[in-house]
């Protein structure tokens, strides 16, 4: 019994060590995807809230003109909401995968449509 534990625990420390040495392994948050938000003329849209239920209490940041990031170092299947007065409401997913350390990011170009008068 006690041979099988020590086994066990051997494994678990090589397996963790092996994972927090490696390359790929930092310190920084990796943020999981990253919108590209345009109206129709192709022409930034600032100002926009990005949400999603499965976050809860956190939004994405607008990192730039247009480019909002989000979903830090996620892990799974997400649904977000884009919002910006003046445009139509969007609906979108993403399926995010963490490769060793760090969740493996994504990009999406958006384009918001204005909301018919």
């Amino acid at each position: 019994m006690v041979v099988v534990v020590l086994v066990i625990v051997a494994a678990s420390a090589y397996i963790l060590w092996g994972q927090k040495n490696s390359p790929e392994c930092t310190l920084d948050a990796r943020s999981g995807l990253t919108v590209q938000l345009r109206d129709k003329d192709g022409n930034p849209v600032l100002g926009a809230k990005i949400s999603s239920p499965q976050y809860k209490g956190y939004s994405f940041d607008s990192v730039s003109s247009g480019t909002y990031s989000g979903l830090i170092e996620g892990n799974g299947t997400y649904t977000f909401t884009i919002e910006k007065a003046g445009f139509q409401t969007y609906t979108g997913s993403v399926n995010l995968v963490r490769s060793g350390c760090h969740v493996i990011s994504q990009s999406q170009n958006i384009i918001l449509q204005k909301v018919s008068k």
